[in-house]
């Protein structure tokens, strides 16, 4: 269906027609049969977009095309077998039926492999994942839109047979297990207390294949020292033994306390492993209370299901910063030999909680760095592609384009750089002055105060540039660079005017009017004190500029003003547009 409406142009122009009549925004899209995880996708697609496509199976251009078609004799038979195929789909509720039932039966999936591949997420999380889709797909007969797609038992089996593949792997099959993702669940309390709660803090995960499988992976990871081996081995031991476990009913005053978790093993991980699992199940409980209850229709239950699990492993500690703060807890009256056992296995555990069990971040760099270095960029002429080469976008972390400025050659010509004329023989001077990449200065023609803003340790040595950042001149050419005019960032307000200029200011994000250049943001990253005097002088901050430029600077707050009529040097603070309106 969706390929049939975009091969289409006039029945693709009928569609956008139809969707922007009816409010939809839901875009058509494909993806390649490689793309599992995407497929969910491209079925929501289908079925939030089947008005419109009935309304271009029903429009009279749809009708033009096919009769012109038929004229075409044997030629056309096979195009006008594919528009009526096209529309009896489109009038047939049992095919919307099914497009549902296959948006329930793999929208879990989709969730849980995305969640999955974020760089984020902590390789202990693998086997839960795994497993909550294992379970899923054991109750596929509790939903009526999946049985109307897969209304065979065979075929729901099925489905659980294919997450056993992928899980265990089959034959010549590689399966995603591996003794390491099972012992970074182990050693990582926060997740498992997102599988459990106070009055049920035995993780039904932690069954003995589960340990022995981590236990294989602390051979395997000591093979080569034996003594090692078994320091680890015994420490694991310890930790297995503080699995907390429930207390029984107690007595408090003239009422009875039902049972709580209660840490176990009396060991050093015991108080510690239960602290941690009593923060994240503390966390899971505000957020509960916090999110209001709301009917989900029966053939969401699964998604919304996996997604509330999501959102407990979200709110899990790093066990990475857990196993640092516990290598900092030294057993109680314990010797030198068991304070340094102690030290070792929560430094293995830290670095096996660190593993990235997946290659999807190289993957996404791979992507963007396919944009820097596209095919068009290879046919260009090595001076046009030069100038293309200074980044505009720079990898979604910061989105100012360079309106004015030189780009690429100024910026090499930088650089190089040239002897000053009143400088010291180990003084440079830019030879050509950078966008965003001088200070404005109340003497802008003064050669001293360039000399003295790029001397030494002064302003040169951390400034990348020989204190680059000092002065306003030109060196744009003739013609010179157009100023930018005032106008706000994307995303960003305007802040208070600061009630003093000290300390309080690292950090803080202004907008500041160079002169030729315009406005340009920068970001306060240190105070200029009477250590450096020569720079003290003249100066009472250092600035790291958006294209990366970093100098020092000199505000007042009799300059502090915005707008197109603001002087030169003038100066506000900018804040992040959400937090100026919370």
């Amino acid at each position: 269906m969706i390929s049939f409406v975009k091969r289409h142009g006039l029945l693709y122009e009928e569609f956008l027609e139809a969707q922007s009549k009816l409010q939809i925004k839901c875009e058509l899209v494909l993806y390649p049969a490689t793309r599992f995880a995407y497929l969910c996708f491209m079925l929501q697609s289908a079925y939030k977009n089947r008005q419109p496509m009935r309304l271009v199976a029903e429009s009279p251009v749809f009708d033009l095309v096919l009769s012109s078609l038929k004229k075409r004799g044997k030629e056309g038979e096979k195009a006008v077998a594919e528009f009526r195929r096209f529309r009896e789909l489109v009038e047939a509720r049992s095919f919307y039926e099914r497009l549902a039932g296959g948006k329930a039966l793999l929208e879990p999936f989709s969730i849980g492999l995305h969640y999955g591949e974020g760089d984020g997420v902590p390789l202990s999380h693998v086997l839960p994942i795994f497993q909550l889709l294992y379970d899923f797909a054991q109750q596929l007969e509790d939903f009526d839109a999946i049985t109307t797609l897969l209304d065979e038992e065979t075929e729901r089996d099925a489905v659980t047979n294919l997450v056993m593949e992928r899980w265990l792997g089959e034959g010549q099959k590689t399966g995603l297990k591996h003794d390491v993702h099972l012992l970074a669940f182990v050693v990582d309390p926060s997740v498992q207390a997102a599988l459990t709660r106070p009055t049920t803090p035995e993780c039904d995960l932690l069954s003995g294949d589960v340990l022995e499988a981590a236990r294989r992976a602390v051979r395997h990871m000591s093979s080569d020292d034996s003594a090692k081996r078994a320091v680890l081995l015994q420490q694991l031991m310890l930790w297995n033994a503080a699995t907390p476990s429930l207390s029984p009913d107690r007595s408090e005053g003239n009422s009875t306390v039902g049972p709580m978790a209660v840490a176990t093993g009396n060991n050093a991980y015991s108080s510690l492993r239960l602290a941690a699992m009593e923060l994240t199940w503390a966390k899971i409980d505000g957020a509960s209370r916090q999110q209001p209850v709301t009917a989900t229709p029966d053939h969401e239950l699964s998604s919304e299901a996996m997604r509330e699990q999501i959102r407990k492993f979200r709110m899990c500690s790093s066990p990475v910063s857990f196993w640092l703060s516990m290598m900092q807890e030294a057993p109680r009256g314990a010797g030198a030999e068991a304070i340094e056992a102690h030290k070792l296995f929560c430094k293995t555990m830290s670095d096996v909680s660190g593993i990235i069990g997946h290659t999807c971040g190289v993957e996404r760099a791979g992507k963007a760095y396919g944009l820097v270095m596209s095919s068009l960029r290879k046919s260009m002429h090595p001076t046009r592609a030069q100038k293309c080469t200074f980044v505009f976008a720079n990898y979604g972390l910061s989105n100012h384009a360079h309106e004015a400025g030189d780009g690429y050659h100024a910026f090499e010509a930088a650089l190089s750089g040239q002897q000053g004329d009143g400088a010291d023989d180990d003084d440079i001077v830019p030879r050509a002055s950078i966008r965003r990449g001088r200070l404005i200065l109340d003497d802008a023609n003064s050669s001293g105060a360039e000399s003295e803003a790029s001397d030494g340790e002064d302003g040169g040595g951390d400034d990348g540039n020989g204190g680059g950042t000092s002065g306003g001149g030109g060196g744009g050419g003739n013609s010179g660079p157009t100023e930018v005019k005032w106008a706000l960032p994307e995303g960003f307000a305007l802040g208070k005017e600061p009630s003093q200029l000290d300390d309080s200011m690292v950090g803080e994000t202004i907008y500041l009017r160079w002169k030729t250049y315009g406005w340009q943001v920068g970001r306060i990253v240190a105070v200029i004190t009477s250590a450096t005097p020569r720079l003290f002088k003249k100066f009472n901050f250092r600035i790291v500029w958006a294209d990366g430029q970093k100098g020092p600077a000199s505000l007042c707050t009799k300059n502090y003003a915005s707008g197109p009529d603001a002087a030169l040097d003038s100066w506000v603070i900018l804040k992040k547009a959400t937090t100026v309106g919370e």
